[in-house]
């Protein structure tokens, strides 16, 4: 069991590993990876995911249901320390999923993951600036791409199979440069924030 949990895990740490090093010996710039990332990959990524042939919204509602209640009893249960409510579901949680119960995995954590960047996005930027316009969560890119991905697989259209491959490898892009870019800003971490880390994580 240790080992399999080791095997599970390692690509993620190798990877954030590999970023951190990077980090500390180049100090990349990745403001516009970074922002290519949430703007251009991760939605073709979400895309990819929701009209795929094995996804089917149906199945999903009960853990739609379910990702909701954790999410907003995590706020509740922490309503004074507001960060609990939100966990990195994106870097850690995408390829975590995968990695343990395999690709089919990857539809089920990208609902997930939508769900809690649509709070996030929404209720979480409100919690930060009460003058922030909820209206603006619905321009985010993984959103729309969420929406045309439930929309094709609702309206029963078929993505040409090359087409979907292409979307497909540049969703997978998606994933380590992630786990690339946490290394990179870990890099720049101060050791005298872990204790609040690791208050928050078993908060949590």
């Amino acid at each position: 069991m240790l080992i399999r949990i080791v095997s599970i895990l390692f690509p993620l740490f190798a990877i954030t590993a590999l970023g951190y090093f990077v980090g500390r010996r180049m100090k990349p710039d990745l403001s516009h990876a970074n922002k290519l990332n949430m703007d251009v990959f991760v939605p073709a990524l979400v895309f990819g995911a929701l009209v795929s042939k094995d996804f089917r919204i149906g199945e999903y509602l009960p853990l739609l249901f379910a990702t909701v209640v954790i999410i907003v009893g995590s706020g509740v249960a922490g309503w004074l320390v507001a960060p609990v409510m939100f966990n990195n579901c994106g870097n850690l949680g995408l390829p975590l999923a995968v990695l343990a119960f395999g690709e089919s995995a990857l539809a089920p954590a990208v609902v997930m993951f939508v769900v809690s960047n649509v709070i996030h996005f929404s209720y979480g930027a409100w919690l930060l600036d009460h003058h922030t316009k909820l209206t603006t969560v619905w321009r985010s890119p993984s959103i729309l791409a969420t929406i045309a991905g439930l929309t094709v697989g609702f309206l029963g259209i078929e993505v040409w199979p090359p087409l979907l491959m292409s979307i497909e490898m540049v969703g997978d892009i998606s994933i380590p440069l992630m786990l690339f870019a946490l290394g990179v800003r870990l890099a720049d971490s101060r050791i005298s924030a872990v204790g609040f880390g690791v208050f928050g994580a078993v908060l949590r």
